[in-house]
């Protein structure tokens, strides 16, 4: 039985947006479009190539585009008084290029003369980008270097998360290197680097506090077993926090704080950041937790914040309905759904009311269970792959083996296409790819095989289809209560 597209259940209560305070109303004059100026004219082409040449800014963009270039000169050379902004929109609106447009502009308009040297290390960064997943952190890159490969500013990325740090530095080493200066090793330093809180930590050899509340606390070292830091970030002038939510939580929040006292004193220890020298920073979230809220408040009390007006609201082309599994096996019911699926794409094909075979994405809880499900699949004759935290394709340090599932702003790794695997039309993962990763239109249906463990996951997860204006369906299995709280999602 299908039901309208809402968020209603019983989680609301676990939602600030009511209470963030709303961006100032535009005018007019405002910025409505990605031309130049006010945005350099190599950031505009490289818009129009991955966007689309009609395409316009979207809310979240729109309120960027404002708070960082409107009533700025000709050449639009942003502010250098330090900044914390927060950038709060609802899954697929756009906040990754919302929030690299103003870094990248920053970067080059106030860049120095180019200096190399002979020694890669330690890395000097003026931008660091943050994201809690290694799949998260390589398409954010891939979307940095198609955005500035006109106005050539430096991405690297740091996501092998399985090679050790020998294997790191030798990559570094590789992607540092100007091969334009002659046989002799001359060593580009990157304007941007984007990685995991944890990893960047460890090469910058940050002291991490951790949290004995935190159930990873144990597995997290103190302080990094490095020799000598890597990374310094003494000369970071922007700091991006993306997924917020998740970062400032309680798994993730000592490191990113060890990353921000880097530059600020105390801040551990618990007072309110004051912005320091030349640091701009911006948070980036789909989702505000009352937790995230207070956190923000507490430590960021003059925080910019720009909020889109659909904040934790689903995309209005997305469809969702619920398929009861009572008294059958789960997966023949998931089974017979994805038969329906695509029997209906067949349709569309031969019917020619679309060209590209539709992909589906099945979220499970665990990973056990996910293992579960595509052994099922399997032994009915159903192509698909698994994607969780120990699958073998993460230590790739690429995105290939989902590359057919993301959009084209992140195309396989020319150094690593012979690694890529041909994709079947099914991915089942759990949370680890729910976050962030921009999925390509040809993903039309979510299927959501364990029932969420609150709403800020079903929203995560429903997130991934119905991207940017474009129709989706998500499918949400589960058992019918009687009585009992109304569930995630459904009235």
């Amino acid at each position: 039985m299908q039901k309208k597209s809402s968020l209603r259940g019983g989680y609301e209560d676990k939602f600030v947006a009511s209470r963030i305070p709303k961006a100032p109303r535009l005018h007019e004059e405002t910025i409505h479009t990605f031309e130049s100026p006010p945005l350099l004219q190599g950031l505009s082409n490289a818009l129009k190539e991955v966007l689309g040449k009609q395409a316009q800014p979207t809310p979240i963009q729109v309120l960027s585009l404002n708070n960082y270039f409107f009533h700025r000169k000709q050449r639009a050379l942003l502010s250098q008084t330090p900044t914390i902004t927060l950038m709060a929109s609802e899954t697929g609106s756009g906040k990754s290029i919302a929030y690299l447009l103003p870094v990248l502009q920053s970067l080059k308009e106030t860049e120095k003369p180019l200096l190399s040297t002979s020694s890669p290390l330690p890395q000097t960064p003026r931008a660091v980008i943050l994201a809690p997943t290694h799949e998260l952190c390589r398409q954010l890159s891939a979307y940095a270097k198609s955005l500035s490969h006109e106005i050539k500013i430096k991405t690297v990325c740091f996501s092998n998360p399985s090679k050790p740090s020998t294997s790191a530095i030798q990559a570094m080493r590789e992607s540092l290197r100007n091969e334009d200066r002659g046989p002799s090793v001359v060593y580009r330093q990157p304007d941007v680097i984007v990685s995991t809180p944890s990893r960047l930590a460890h090469l910058a050899g940050l002291e991490v506090i951790t949290d004995k509340e935190s159930p990873s606390a144990a597995s997290r070292p103190k302080k990094s077993s490095l020799s000598r830091p890597e990374v310094a970030l003494d000369g970071m002038e922007w700091l991006v926090i993306d997924e917020a939510d998740v970062l400032f939580d309680r798994d993730f929040r000592q490191t990113v704080e060890a990353i921000l006292a880097s530059r600020f004193e105390g801040l551990q220890n618990g007072p309110p950041l004051t912005a320091g020298p030349r640091l701009n920073i911006i948070v980036s979230t789909a989702t505000v937790p009352q937790s995230l809220n207070k956190y923000l408040m507490e430590r960021f009390p003059n925080m910019t914040r720009l909020t889109s007006p659909n904040l934790h609201q689903l995309p209005k082309r997305l469809r969702t309905e619920r398929v009861v599994v009572s008294g059958t096996h789960p997966f023949a019911v998931m089974h017979k759904k994805l038969v329906e699926i695509f029997a209906a794409d067949s349709m569309s094909i031969g019917n020619r009311q679309k060209q590209t075979p539709s992909r589906v994405i099945v979220f499970c809880n665990r990973s056990e269970r996910a293992e579960q499900l595509a052994s099922y699949l399997k032994s009915v004759a159903m192509s698909c792959f698994v994607m969780t935290s120990s699958s073998a394709g993460r230590r790739k340090g690429s995105n290939n083996h989902i590359a057919e599932f993301l959009t084209s702003a992140s195309p396989p790794d020319a150094n690593s296409q012979n690694d890529a695997i041909p994709s079947p039309r099914v991915l089942i993962t759990t949370s680890l790819l729910a976050r962030g990763l921009d999925f390509a239109s040809s993903v039309t249906h979510v299927l959501i095989a364990d029932e969420p463990r609150n709403e800020i996951d079903f929203l995560h997860r429903a997130g991934r289809t119905g991207r940017r204006g474009r129709p989706g369906t998500v499918v949400l299995f589960g058992k019918v209560a009687s009585r009992g709280p109304k569930r995630v999602g459904f009235t």
